[in-house]
């Protein structure tokens, strides 16, 4: 059983990160035990990065899959086939609970929830919702590169010196990707 300790030592980790409640990293850590047995022959890494994503979403506190890989080494297609084959019959049978694909919106909350940007609580919200209003306006593209072009357009309308790059590494896109989507709006 230390692969499923590990496991859950590396979900514990990404609590302060990524500003996760305890309330995520209980689910992510259920999850992990419930896929115990079901995932032979894949690495734990992506058992493990596979449930605290799904958790995180499910519970309203999104990360990107690739963001999370980037801290536990886990495999995006094998996480990916968890995800899609395990974990979504395992949440709706045993929790009630329905994972649905990342939104640009999701992206956005990620994005205000880990960036510590220059601004009080009250700017933060603001700033927040004006860019949930612009990413209806985008269109076409990824969800996360719709989210990244909406926030660079928010802060540069709105004065804020936050870069291009400050973004999409928050976001984990390329500086390019985001640029050209801006630059259709």
């Amino acid at each position: 059983n230390r692969g499923g300790t590990m496991c859950i030592v590396e979900i514990h980790k990404m609590k302060e990160p990524y500003k996760l409640s305890d309330e995520t990293i209980d689910l992510a850590c259920k999850l992990v035990t419930d896929l115990r047995g079901k995932c032979r022959g894949m690495m734990l890494e992506s058992m493990c990065a596979s449930a605290l994503y799904t958790a995180a979403k499910c519970k309203g506190e999104f990360i990107p899959l690739d963001i999370i890989l980037n801290n536990i080494q886990g495999n995006m297609n094998e996480c990916k086939n968890i995800v899609n084959n395990r974990l979504k019959k395992i949440l709706k049978e045993k929790y009630g609970l329905v994972f649905t694909p990342p939104s640009a919106k999701d992206f956005i909350y990620y994005f205000f929830r880990v960036y510590d940007g220059p601004w009080d609580e009250e700017w933060k919200n603001i700033l927040l919702n004006h860019a949930l209003n612009k990413v209806e306006k985008v269109k076409g593209g990824s969800p996360k590169t719709k989210a990244g072009a909406a926030i660079y357009y928010i802060f540069r309308d709105d004065g804020w010196k936050v870069t291009q790059k400050d973004i999409a590494d928050a976001l984990g896109l390329s500086a390019v990707s985001l640029r050209l989507k801006y630059a259709e709006l």
